[in-house]
Formats: structure tokens, sequence, C-alpha cells
């Protein structure tokens, strides 16, 4: 499973630890590292030469069969196959632009809304070692900047995919957002799980659209809507537990 998973990566907190014996257990591919550098650094350590070959020529073995297959099945060239069968990018930016949905409003109001003078409001966390003290200090300067405006567009991140601790959004910005919407006229791009959406009173949004993921094509995808040049094609997949 995930090396993510806290009911193995809590019980090893030394930074590379986990990914050396999931690597000398037999692991060649390690899925969800969280000190990819310290466990490379590790693995480079404490593993035989012997046992980094034998992985290399596992997983190359398996390059070379995936390629093969790609080649039976489409009739071309090895320099060809990436133009035709898509690269991650473009596998991306079909999935956001089929993807996108408008949980509420619509997009004639959105084009309305775009005519106004709106102000952009980010809500995203940068970096993941922020202290407590110092995400909260940079809200209070968000709300100081906010105060005045009227039309808000706002963009959220979660902090986590995870759902435990409301996707790590604080009580404090949980209590934001909400007073926000509920005090603003708020077009709400969320780009992340829309269970968040459970903790968030988005009762008197005027509009909101799920973006789902916080990529790069996603986020291109999520511009382009709000200019009106692509149009909201999904439907959210799941039931959200408040009424709006």
């Amino acid at each position: 499973d995930a090396l993510n998973m806290h009911a193995i990566s809590k019980n090893y907190p030394t930074k590379g630890e986990l990914e050396w014996f999931a690597f000398d257990a037999g692991n060649d591919v390690l899925c969800f590292a969280e000190n990819v550098e310290e466990g490379i650094e590790t693995i480079l350590e404490k593993a035989t030469d012997n046992q980094i070959e034998e992985r290399f020529k596992r997983i190359w073995k398996l390059k070379e069969k995936t390629i093969q297959a790609q080649i039976s099945s489409s009739n071309l060239p090895v320099d060809k196959l990436d133009s035709e069968l898509g690269n991650p990018s473009e596998i991306n930016r079909k999935l956001a632009e089929k993807s996108l949905t408008i949980l509420k409003g619509n997009d004639a109001y959105i084009s309305e809304f775009k005519n106004t003078d709106f102000c952009t409001l980010t809500i995203k966390r940068y970096s993941q070692n922020l202290s407590k003290k110092e995400i909260l200090i940079a809200l209070d300067e968000t709300k100081v900047a906010v105060k005045s405006e009227e039309n808000i567009l706002l963009l959220l991140t979660p902090p986590q995919v995870k759902p435990d601790n409301a996707f790590g959004l604080l009580a404090d910005e949980i209590d934001f957002i909400s007073t926000t919407i509920q005090n603003k006229s708020v077009v709400l791009y969320l780009f992340g799980n829309p269970y968040v959406l459970n903790h968030i009173d988005i009762s008197n949004a005027k509009s909101v659209i799920v973006v789902y993921q916080n990529f790069k094509e996603f986020e291109d995808v999520a511009t382009e809507h709000f200019l009106g040049n692509i149009k909201a094609l999904g439907k959210l997949p799941v039931s959200i537990s408040q009424k709006f």
C-alpha cells in the first residue's frame, strides 16, 4: 500500500527509514513515499549494488514490455507513440474539461459577475511547514484586505487531500470562508475534494464550481471557464450533506 498511510508511516519517524525497509523487503516501486530525497539517500547507502541492479532490470523489462504492447496495438514507431497516445498533461487537460462541475449558479451569472469590480481571493497553503500562528497571521491580513470588497472570486485549495481534520483547514479558516460567503457576493471555485463543502456554509454563494484538482491543467480550465471560453460539463459524483 502507499507509504504515506499512517498505520505504517507513524511507526517510522526517521526520514528515509521506511523507504529503505520497503525497498529491502522487495518492493521495486514505492507508492507515495513521503520522504523521497532521504529515502533515495538511505537506499543508496544501505543497499548492495546487486539489489539495485536487480530492481533496475525488472523495471526496465516491464517498460520494454509496455512499449512493445503499445507499438503492437497502434502500429506506430516508438518516436510517434507520445503524440498518438497522449502525455499526462494532455490527459489531465481532457479530464479537467470533462469533469468541471457547476454545483450552484450558472454561466449567465458568472458572466455578469466577471464584469463587476471583483476581488480575487486565493486561499491556498504554498508551504506545508507553516505553523498555526503563521497561518492565523496571514488570515488576519486577508480579512483586512477584503473587508471593503463586495464581489469576491474565491479560489479555494484545501491544504490536504485526506478528509481528516476538515481536510487540514483550521476552524478559523472555515469560519472566515463561510462568513465571507454569507456577507459578500462570492463565486467559489473549489480545487479539491467536493466533500470539503460539508464543512463550509455555501447557502448564500452566488456560484460554486467544483474543479476537483489543483494541477495546472485544472487551474487553466477553471480560468477558461470563468472567462466564458468553455462550458462546465461535469456532474457531481457524490452527495454532500448540506442544502444549497
